[in-house]
């Protein structure tokens, strides 16, 4: 191990291509949020967290829905604070720059906060991406240009994407991924996941390429798995027994994953190449944990089983288990989303990957005892649904249904799940869930509150 030197988007334009037929447009200057006459519509949307209820997360702190909605990007771990991608201007006083942004709501006191800027205010906002947060919301993970001459901000021409660290509630903003010329032959870098209180952050350098022909790449140096570790501000550089599959003169792969432990002391990745320093010489795709302070790797303990590659995607709060995506197949012969137990090996099938009626996407909770998940419409495949699956006996609850239980009757795009396996937090272009003033634009963010108890398996 060795330490480094330290527009609006598409979605917004064409979600609705007539205002008239999906409910998008400016708030009239009457509408019942902006006016404290219509206390019922005020009251839906600041209500409390009761089983089944639907607040909106895309509003600011007046309780005004966002003028041009929002898509969701993380939720904490109690399912108060929210983190969003959205264009709207009235979400934060002084929002004039016309493109996306990052925004904190808190849902308990109604505050908004703008992520993406310097400490001094300044946003960021070129090739702007969301990944994640700590599980408080105190520290917020995303990707945007570094500004002019390479440092973490400053307003000028673009120059490299770089991972960066926020604090929400002091404002200090720290360069977590390093600049690309302080590592040979890198050319970007992938972001892992961030540990629950934020002090450590795993990503991947992607090495820069070479085109041999006939669509044959090799890589030009070796894939790297580094760790941002916060109270050092040092990058931690495990890719001398961590070997991803990404090498010189290696077929370029670019599916690797970095998932940190809790305590932030291992980080779980799978690879094709075998790992001389963990005895693996079976020339398969494994799972493999690297310990971040030693650098040894070891085996993560999933027996061989098939012909999928093992994708980790997360650990339990505890750090016990780490889920685990196999998409074609699985330990007990079925592809889907398993919990392994690392200390015995044992799985658990927590999500079926069936063929027809496929997931599209997932979260899974603290505990792995729930998970949430989006389905195409199987009777139409034009609409997308969100669900919560509870591992412990399969059953299955829409999540973008409103309070009475009424089905949404729009899209659903982008979601998370809280780390307390009690909330969901979802984009979605429905227009049932709550009571929302006149012309209200179709795509919002909004939190349900699951019903039911979540038993850890």
């Amino acid at each position: 191990m060795t330490t480094l030197p330290l527009s609006r988007p598409v979605w917004a334009v064409f979600a609705c291509a007539a205002l008239a037929a999906c409910g998008g447009g400016a708030l009239d200057a009457d509408d019942s949020v902006a006016n404290a006459s219509d206390a019922d519509a005020r009251a839906t949307i600041s209500s409390a967290a009761s089983p089944g209820a639907v607040r909106l997360a895309s509003a600011n702190a007046a309780g005004a829905p966002g003028n041009i909605g929002g898509q969701v990007c993380d939720i904490s771990a109690d399912g108060q604070q929210v983190l969003m991608r959205s264009p709207s201007s009235n979400l934060v006083p002084g929002d004039s720059n016309f493109k996306d942004d990052l925004f904190l709501k808190d849902l308990a006191t109604g505050a908004v906060t703008r992520v993406n800027t310097t400490a001094a205010g300044v946003p960021i906002t070129t090739r702007l991406t969301c990944h994640g947060m700590s599980q408080d919301g105190n520290w917020v993970v995303f990707a945007a240009d570094s500004g002019g001459s390479g440092q973490i901000y400053v307003p000028g021409p673009e120059i490299e994407l770089t991972l960066m660290l926020k604090n929400t509630r002091t404002g200090e903003l720290l360069r977590v991924s390093p600049p690309r010329n302080s590592l040979p032959n890198i050319s970007g870098f992938t972001f892992g996941s961030i540990t629950p209180d934020g002090s450590r952050v795993a990503f991947i350098a992607q090495p820069t390429t070479s085109y041999l022909g006939a669509y044959n790449f090799v890589a030009n140096g070796p894939a790297r798995l580094l760790v941002y570790d916060r109270p050092t501000q040092q990058v931690l550089d495990l890719s001398a027994t961590a070997l991803l599959d990404a090498g010189p003169g290696l077929f370029y792969q670019t599916n690797n994953r970095a998932v940190i432990s809790p305590d932030g002391r291992d980080v779980a990745f799978d690879a094709r190449r075998d790992q001389p320093a963990a005895g693996d010489t079976n020339g398969r795709p494994d799972l493999l944990l690297v310990g971040v302070d030693t650098g040894t790797v070891r085996l993560a303990g999933l027996a061989p089983h098939g012909v999928s590659s093992p994708a980790p995607q997360r650990f339990t709060a505890d750090g016990q288990r780490l889920v685990v995506d196999l998409q074609n197949d699985g330990p007990v012969g079925v592809g889907g989303l398993y919990a392994l137990t690392l200390a015995t090996g044992g799985t658990q099938l927590l999500l079926p990957f069936g063929q027809a009626n496929r997931p599209r996407a997932y979260a899974v909770d603290d505990t792995a005892s729930r998970v949430a998940f989006t389905r195409n419409d199987p009777a139409t495949a034009q609409r997308r649904y969100a669900f919560v699956r509870d591992t412990a006996t399969g059953s299955e609850q829409r999540a973008d249904r409103s309070a009475t239980n009424v089905d949404g009757n729009g899209n659903t795009t982008t979601f998370a799940i809280s780390g307390n396996g009690q909330q969901v937090a979802l984009g979605s272009s429905s227009t049932n869930l709550l009571r929302l003033p006149r012309n209200t634009f179709a795509w919002q963010v909004y939190v349900k509150t699951l019903l039911g108890t979540p038993v850890a398996p």
